[in-house]
């Protein structure tokens, strides 16, 4: 269980933004040895925050600095059948965004640098599958790298999004992979699932009026880049380009929509909230373990 308070504030002073931000967590978990039958409850608490500030000029053009700290409890146990520790999250960031007079797009520029402790990787076997009972956690991860976005509203109701990311990820602190020969380990190595580049292309278009209104789809295209079987970085995923689709009908409030990677196996039909029904297949989106 977890429990959270969060309190934020945003300050407007001539052209600067300042936004300040303060979380405080306290979270329980209990863990249940079969064999035993005994039940042991541990807590964590931590204060995290953020703090960014903003500059406006008359060129559309913001840069931006932002400082931040994460706290994210984990469930469940290691391979030695000890309780999994909360990943604990620094990061440092400095941006600068721009938006064309008149204009309905943004262009952002982001360079970042994130540290994280106590990462928990899947652990997969020699076939491939994952077994969560035997994931070791990676003592520290670090991350430097830059992000680069566009929104661009091109004609009425046609959209573009288009990314670029570039990043350079390092396991910093582990005990993992030690021997008499490598007494590192995987110290110095890349995590295990990370690219480093990555970049999608996204269109979208809306019907805006007419007995067509509400009819839209969309088409995209992600590229990800080779990555590491593990973190002792013996093998590499080959880099992959992806194609996925959507079409969607907006009516009285509610959404029909089929989406996923195109050349994926339809799946069963999903109902979320909202009065949204929604069939999907494909992979889902990738999303970077650090």
């Amino acid at each position: 269980s977890q429990i959270g308070v969060y309190l934020q504030d945003q300050i407007a002073l001539d052209r600067w933004r300042v936004t300040l931000a303060l979380r405080q967590d306290w979270a329980e978990g209990r863990t249940t040895n079969r064999k035993t039958g005994i039940t042991t409850t541990d807590t964590d608490d931590a204060l995290t925050g953020r703090v960014g500030v903003l500059y406006l000029t008359d060129m559309g053009l913001a840069p931006y600095a932002s400082y931040s700290t994460s706290f994210n409890p984990q469930s469940g146990v290691d391979a030695f059948g000890a309780r999994l520790r909360p990943t604990e999250g620094e990061q440092y960031e400095i941006g600068l965004k721009y938006q064309p007079p008149g204009m309905q797009s943004m262009i952002t520029a982001a360079l970042y640098d994130l540290t994280k402790t106590n990462i928990t990787p899947p652990y997969i076997d020699g076939n491939g599958n994952i077994d969560p009972s035997r994931s070791i956690q990676t003592g520290e991860v670090n991350g430097r790298g830059l992000e680069l976005e566009a929104h661009a509203n091109l004609a009425r109701g046609l959209n573009l999004i288009a990314s670029y990311t570039w990043q350079d990820m390092e396991i910093t602190e582990t005990n993992q992979g030690i021997t008499a020969d490598n007494p590192d380990g995987n110290k110095g190595n890349t995590p295990l699932g990370v690219p480093e580049h990555m970049a999608s292309a996204w269109l979208d278009y809306t019907h805006p009026t007419g007995a067509l209104a509400g009819l839209g789809g969309g088409l995209g295209l992600r590229y990800v880049g080779e990555s590491h079987v593990d973190n002792a970085n013996s093998a590499t995923n080959d880099a992959e380009t992806l194609a996925d689709a959507t079409i969607r009908y907006d009516f009285s409030g509610a959404r029909l929509a089929l989406s996923g990677e195109i050349g994926g196996t339809l799946a069963a039909p999903e109902v979320s909230g909202g009065g949204t029904v929604v069939l999907s297949f494909g992979e889902d989106r990738y999303e970077a373990l650090v």
